[in-house]
């Protein structure tokens, strides 16, 4: 649907190499009306070959970086694995400031040494097929979409 109408084109992206133990950590804020209201991080995202691990985690945190007590599709990891990002700020600001069109989006950003790069903006994770637990957090997060009084 919201891609209708978009031509078709090859595109390519940098390899990003991350130093960190747990490989290229894939933060995916979750916004509505241009605000974060949680994030979701994974970890061990790839394989060696570049192709999706079947040894994906994944944290839920709040917009301060504080673990929810959630559990969306994947396994979690141990939180001591990861700190928040010195220029976590910086990160906010960016995620809301791209996601400010929209009612809901998915901005996900990398943070490697101090660098942020931009990975894509999406209007359905995962397609909607994400096991959330606990259940009732489905009904919370949907409380988050504020559609427009027309």
């Amino acid at each position: 649907m919201y891609y209708k109408g978009i031509e078709p084109k090859i595109f390519y992206e940098y390899f990003i190499e991350a130093p960190e133990k747990a490989g290229l950590i894939d933060y995916r804020f979750m916004c509505f009306n241009g605000k974060v209201k949680f994030l979701l991080v994974d970890i061990n995202t790839m394989d060696v070959e570049g192709g999706h691990s079947t040894n994906a985690k994944r944290n839920v945190y709040d917009r301060e970086f504080n673990l929810l007590p959630i559990k969306v599709t994947r396994p979690t990891f141990d939180p001591c694995l990861l700190q928040k990002p010195i220029n976590w700020d910086r990160m906010l600001e960016i995620a809301e400031k791209l996601s400010k069109p929209f009612i809901h989006c998915r901005i996900d950003l990398y943070n490697v040494g101090g660098k942020i790069y931009f990975g894509e903006i999406t209007f359905h994770h995962a397609g909607g097929c994400n096991k959330i637990e606990p259940e009732e957090m489905q009904l919370e997060w949907g409380s988050y979409i504020q559609l427009p009084n027309e």
